[in-house]
């Protein structure tokens, strides 16, 4: 297992590293507005189980269609066991619930404090992803890029505070899974993915079935693909990409893709919805790429350094 983002990588593999942590920056970042149209349907708890069950079942009809290995290493259960609980019961669940108070755009902002907790908690229980100046900067400076851009729409107004801590601590969480997905060596990335979330839903079955909100001829078609892209689209695809990222590259690294959601929530409403850019939201996703630039930096530098040409016979001659 490779380390953390502060470690030398080659330009190809770091490329296609912040192409992945791009891909999972837009699959995530789509949860947040999911999970709002989801709770307007039904329960946190149904939700939650709902998301991971589905989830679950595509990903191991996907490994069986194209007869793939599901062996899990004996030593990586105990893992698989923690990161269900740690980074999906309980954060789904906390996001959930802070939804219901909270915008799904300011909900995103708050959960962005992810690579902070991690870089602190990567530092005192890794030995290979320590902080480091350049990381500090560029961790701080694409932070405050975020606090920039939702400047005028933050608002905790209304007795919200309980709402904003339950997102704060989903961060916790999902830090916490993260350096605990580190140490899994033995699974692959689409079987760990399978594994956790079906562990995840057997967690939520008791909570679910004690549930009695949803109610199956209440549910809509508009309910059906909510749940299905939560669980598919914001779920079930970036938990494979997310496990091969922080096997290749770090908790640390992956953890960067909590910076990228709210950048991708203003570009698809612009793309998509024919939404206008403030000056401070301009300025906020610059800061947020340039703390990003001082984050995957490669050791050296981008640019390859020349190379010093040794002397020959020849030179000496001449």
């Amino acid at each position: 297992m490779t380390t953390g983002f502060s470690q030398s990588r080659s330009g190809s593999s770091l490329k296609l590293a912040i192409l992945i942590l791009i891909l999972i920056g837009a699959t995530r970042g789509s949860s947040f507005i999911f999970i709002k149209l989801g709770i307007e349907q039904m329960s946190v708890t149904a939700l939650v189980f709902l998301r991971v069950a589905m989830a679950s079942a595509f990903l191991f009809t996907v490994l069986k269609l194209s007869g793939r290995s599901t062996r899990v290493g004996r030593r990586d259960m105990v893992f698989l066991v923690l990161i269900a609980v740690l980074g999906n019961v309980i954060p789904f669940y906390l996001i959930g619930f802070a939804e219901q108070k909270l915008d799904s755009g300011i909900t995103s902002v708050v959960v962005t404090l992810v690579p902070v907790f991690v870089l602190i908690l990567a530092h005192f229980f890794t030995d290979d992803e320590r902080i480091t100046v350049m990381k500090v900067i560029g961790v701080l400076i694409s932070f405050c890029g975020i606090l920039i851009i939702f400047l005028q729409k933050i608002s905790f107004e209304g007795g919200s505070a309980i709402y904003v801590l339950a997102a704060l601590l989903s961060a916790v969480f999902y830090a916490m899974s993260a350096l605990v997905a580190k140490r899994i060596s033995d699974t692959k990335p689409e079987v760990t993915s399978a594994f956790v979330l079906m562990i995840a839903t057997l967690v939520m079955l008791p909570f679910f079935v004690a549930d009695i909100s949803v109610n199956p001829l209440d549910i809509s078609l508009l309910t059906v693909g909510t749940v299905m892209g939560l669980a598919i689209l914001a779920t079930a695809i970036p938990f494979v990409l997310m496990y091969k990222l922080i096997a290749e590259q770090g908790a640390s690294f992956f953890s960067l893709n909590n910076f990228l959601i709210p950048i991708i929530a203003l570009f698809l409403g612009v793309t998509l919805l024919g939404e206008t850019l403030s000056v401070l939201e301009i300025a906020g996703s610059l800061a947020v790429l340039l703390g990003l630039a001082f984050c995957v930096r490669p050791k050296g530098g981008f640019l390859p350094k020349p190379t010093k040409r040794k002397e020959g016979a020849m030179d000496i001659i001449k």
